[in-house]
């Protein structure tokens, strides 16, 4: 019997943060109003709970890049990356986003273990795309951005998890639509050992995420959809 606990999952993640900062020129002293991308950078949150410990007790966490089945439906440390690519797991330490750790996917930004689903702690990780190319018209109200990578949504230590692979964002008509390629796997509550993949979903639209919290202070714009546009200037 097929399980819709992934896509229930997946569904689940559609409202998360979104965040997409756009290098621009530094000599640049006038607003540009179109502009050719190559490295612009994909920032999203998912939610709480891909960064909580699950009911069964192991921690639902994010890997760069697809993860191979694990054996036992448990994720060991030597099959989780931090880096794939052009695709990147950080970690809020309570300052800065820093490079993820496997330790660090079961505590909270301050190095406190997470103790349970209800604890109210979470890990704070995010999965970051770089590299992405597209262009901007501002004028015009229009943008088009695509990232090459995937990541893995990894639940229940690794029972149940999914990749999200070369998201694309388009900005047209006062709205904004982040896309991506979803392949996951399901489990069955009472046969935990057999595992599937579930149907490919291909474009799966990703509407009007939040802006992030932990970064009001920096220079953006918020399009209709909730999705920000940071732009920031690029570094000698």
């Amino acid at each position: 019997m097929r399980t819709d606990l992934t896509r229930r999952l997946i569904g689940a993640l559609i409202a998360g943060i979104a965040v997409v900062w756009l290098g621009l020129p530094a000599q640049a002293e006038e607003p540009v109003d179109s502009m050719v991308l190559d490295d612009a950078v994909l920032r999203w949150g998912l939610n709480n709970e891909a960064n909580n410990r699950s009911p069964q007790g192991r921690m639902n966490f994010l890997s760069a890049g697809q993860i191979a089945k694990p054996a036992d439906g448990e994720l060991k440390a030597a099959g989780w990356s931090q880096s794939a690519g052009q695709v990147a797991i950080e970690k809020w330490d309570g300052k800065s986003y820093r490079a993820a750790t496997w330790g660090g996917l079961s505590t909270d930004s301050a190095g406190k273990p997470i103790t349970g689903f209800m604890s109210g702690s979470y890990t704070n990780h995010q999965v970051v795309f770089r590299a992405g190319k597209g262009t901007v018209d501002r004028a015009a109200g229009t943008a088009r951005i695509e990232w090459t990578g995937s990541a893995s949504v990894v639940f229940y230590g690794g029972m149940v998890f999914f990749y999200l692979s070369d998201p694309v964002l388009e900005v047209a008509d006062g709205r904004a639509d982040l896309t991506e390629e979803l392949i996951g796997t399901g489990a069955d509550a009472q046969l935990r050992r057999r595992q599937r993949v579930l149907d490919r979903d291909v474009e799966q639209r990703l509407s009007r995420p939040q802006p992030d919290p932990q970064h009001q202070h920096a220079q953006r714009e918020i399009d209709p959809a909730g999705i920000a546009l940071h732009l920031a200037e690029e570094k000698d």
